[in-house]
């Protein structure tokens, strides 16, 4: 750590790596043959370019759904993301799976196949339930004002090394915004095309 330039304070302790990140990124990026405020109107520009995907794919949401809706199933996305190896969701589905293969192999679906499939229904809502006490809800709907914030905030960093640490944050976030609504867009076209099929007699 101290190869690049940084030296702990108050001597012996827990090592914070956090409180040595600018430090470091002002030595790496010393030799970078770049001007700080060319770099940040690059960055800017590209994390631009992916807001306006982003807003894209929300105003094509809004075509079926309701904002109110959409930041729900923007939530739903980062519960699966963190919870799609629960053991007990897949023992569950696949559950459901059968149960709905053996519906549509039957002229009639019993009372005891409905009971089934509703008490699993049941069994996957209250799983999730549980697991979304867990969940680290990262990004919301209206996250997408504050990266617009963020990135208008990039143009001004006229150093090299704060640049760096903004731009990292925010393009965290707004990775994780663009891949939770890519996410629910999926999962809505996949439906929207079940439904289709099932109405083709597919």
């Amino acid at each position: 750590m101290e190869r690049f330039g940084w030296r702990k304070e108050g001597g012996a302790g827990a090592l914070s790596p956090r409180s040595a990140t600018e430090a470091i990124t002002r030595t790496i990026t010393a030799s970078l043959d770049i001007e700080p405020r060319a770099l940040a109107d690059q960055l800017a520009t590209d994390s631009e370019e992916r807001l306006r995907g982003v807003e894209k794919t929300i105003e094509s949401l809004r075509v079926d759904f309701d904002d109110a809706h959409i930041a729900h199933l923007l939530e739903s996305a980062q519960h699966w993301a963190q919870h799609r190896g629960d053991q007990q969701l897949h023992e569950l589905a696949r559950e459901e799976d059968a149960l709905t293969h053996e519906a549509e192999e039957t002229d009639e679906v019993s009372d005891e196949l409905r009971e089934a499939l509703l008490k699993n229904a049941e069994k996957q809502r209250k799983r999730m339930t549980e697991l979304a006490k867990t969940s680290d809800v990262r990004v919301e709907l209206d996250s997408i004002d504050l990266l617009r914030r963020r990135t208008d905030l990039l143009r001004r960093k006229d150093r090299a090394a704060p640049l760096l640490q903004a731009y990292r944050q925010l393009d965290e976030q707004l990775e994780l915004l663009a891949g939770a609504l890519e996410w629910v867009a999926r999962s809505w076209d996949q439906e929207v095309q079940r439904a289709i099929d099932e109405a083709r007699g597919k």
